[in-house]
């Protein structure tokens, strides 16, 4: 209703009162969020799914993607959805967002196999193209490794 800083004290206080309270978590993780206030954010709202709080589970993981995306802890991202897609093995989104994030990362062989998983599972235009791309950094990976050790050995 506008009352951003009320309900963010409000928050804060109950969270003061009980630590473990999923639901304030989530709400003042949204109002970090709304705020741009990415690592405040990232913390209440992962917080929130380490309690088990399920509610908008989607929203919630996006929000978090988006807060790493913005703090540039890639790590952080790819537990994330890897979390994610453990517990919705059929969500295409979770898999295309985490083969992009693996793909970034340089595991192409990862990312080989959640980019097809999302296409299997129904994925878009940009997880085709970016399937084909972690197919082709796999292979020129796996041609330098050969090279390496066939060179090593003799």
């Amino acid at each position: 209703m506008g009352r951003d800083r009320l309900a963010s004290f409000h928050y804060r206080r109950e969270l003061s009162r009980n630590a473990d309270c999923a639901e304030a978590l989530w709400n003042l993780g949204r109002l970090y969020f709304r705020s741009h206030r990415w690592l405040q954010a990232s913390k209440t709202l992962r917080r929130c799914l380490d309690l088990g709080f399920m509610f908008e589970i989607e929203d919630t993981v996006d929000k978090l993607g988006f807060c790493y995306t913005k703090l540039g802890d890639l790590r952080s991202y790819i537990q994330i959805f890897t979390t994610y897609v453990r517990i919705f093995p059929r969500a295409s989104w979770a898999f295309a967002n985490l083969g992009r994030a693996l793909l970034q990362a340089g595991d192409y062989r990862g990312a080989v196999l959640r980019l097809s998983r999302a296409n299997k599972l129904g994925g878009t235009k940009s997880a085709a193209t970016e399937l084909s791309r972690a197919k082709k950094n796999a292979f020129e990976q796996s041609k330098r490794c050969r090279f390496l050790v066939s060179h090593t050995i003799a």
